[in-house]
């Protein structure tokens, strides 16, 4: 049997819905503010504006921090949010668990053996092909 245009009907998003996702985008947007206005250095309201939209002095150390230092901060964080919630969503998805993490895979446990095995077969440090790896990275890579 056929279907006709009138019989496909689009799904109905709900009040409850769209509140929500209204609500989240403006904790977001709020939160992402306040990390470029807020910080261990005060820099005044217009000087952070000035060095979003380009119109600080060359050099200023306020537009540094902003520009260097918060901004990629802030980016940095909505980036990762946002693919953790993937990630969960898909496992979820997958699995048909709405329960569902990265544990059920077993992703952080063979994460920490890569680790381990990278701290007890090369003590800390790989060297190979004239690339040097040590410290942060080189767990960080035994991790993946």
């Amino acid at each position: 049997m056929k279907a006709d245009r009138n019989d496909i009907q689009a799904p109905r998003t709900s009040r409850r819905g769209v509140c929500a996702a209204a609500l989240s985008f403006l904790l977001l947007t709020g939160l992402a503010a306040a990390n470029l206005f807020l910080g261990s250095t005060a820099i005044p309201a217009a000087d952070v504006v000035a060095s979003l939209t380009g119109n600080a002095a060359d050099g200023s150390l306020e537009s540094i921090i902003v520009v260097q230092s918060r901004l990629p901060q802030m980016l940095t964080a909505i980036l990762a949010g946002a693919s953790l919630a993937t990630a969960g969503l898909l496992m979820q998805t997958v699995f048909a668990n709405p329960l569902a993490d990265p544990s059920i895979l077993g992703v952080g446990t063979g994460a920490g053996v890569g680790v381990a095995l990278a701290m007890l077969l090369l003590g800390g440090s790989a060297a190979g092909m004239g690339l040097i790896l040590d410290g942060f990275l080189l767990f960080a890579l035994a991790a993946f």
